[in-house]
């Protein structure tokens, strides 16, 4: 199972790159319930600023900004991938909030895992040329709660890190915080933690 979410993703990763996904057949709800289908590509618009992303049928050419989504599922082959839009902050005390398309990794009693495509961007400054690489980040919501948390790699200079935010979210959970302090369980293996808080604590 583990093997086949890591292979949808990667295949859905591999259509962003570029800044602008490939045209897939896609199933959309909106936030006053309305669903579309049909063929859409998601498009962002200004170099990979969630906020301005936009999905685009094919067909009609309507545009759904991120405010308008609920929840869309890709059909690519014989496989349907979910997505959320959720919103997220780095840190629990952050101030700011913003919307990001989440693949679903996990949908738990308890937690809830994502997978958000993000971008690094280099030069402008000595350089006319900005070049542009992408990653997957993964953030976490525990289940009643608003807001999901990056509990990936932060860029940028005296970022928080992975340890210390991943024992201010599991507070509530001491046997998962020892098994990541005697290394039981990796710091990087998101996966492994929510599944391990999934089944162990949350009650």
């Amino acid at each position: 199972m583990r093997q086949f979410i890591k292979s949808i993703f990667l295949f859905v990763f591999l259509l962003v790159i570029d800044n602008s996904w490939s045209q897939v057949e896609m199933e959309i709800t909106l936030n006053n319930g309305d669903i579309k289908t049909g063929i859409y590509k998601i498009r962002d618009n200004t170099l990979g600023w969630p906020t301005k992303t936009k999905v685009i049928s094919k067909k009609t050419r309507d545009k759904y900004g991120l405010k308008e989504i609920r929840s869309l599922v890709m059909f690519l082959g014989g496989d349907a991938v979910q997505y959320e839009v959720i919103r997220v902050k780095k840190y629990f005390d952050s101030s700011k909030v913003e919307l990001k398309l989440g693949q679903v990794g996990l949908k738990g009693n308890h937690i809830e895992l994502f997978y958000v495509s993000e971008y690094i961007y280099q030069g402008g400054a000595v350089t006319p040329i900005t070049t542009i690489s992408s990653y997957h980040e993964k953030y976490l919501r525990k289940k009643n709660d608003r807001v999901a948390y990056n509990m990936g790699y932060l860029y940028g200079a005296a970022q928080r890190g992975i340890k210390k935010r991943v024992e201010n979210f599991f507070n509530d959970c001491p046997e998962l915080i020892d098994k990541i302090e005697n290394k039981e369980i990796q710091k990087k293996e998101t996966m492994e933690i929510a599944l391990f808080y999934e089944n162990n604590c949350g009650d």
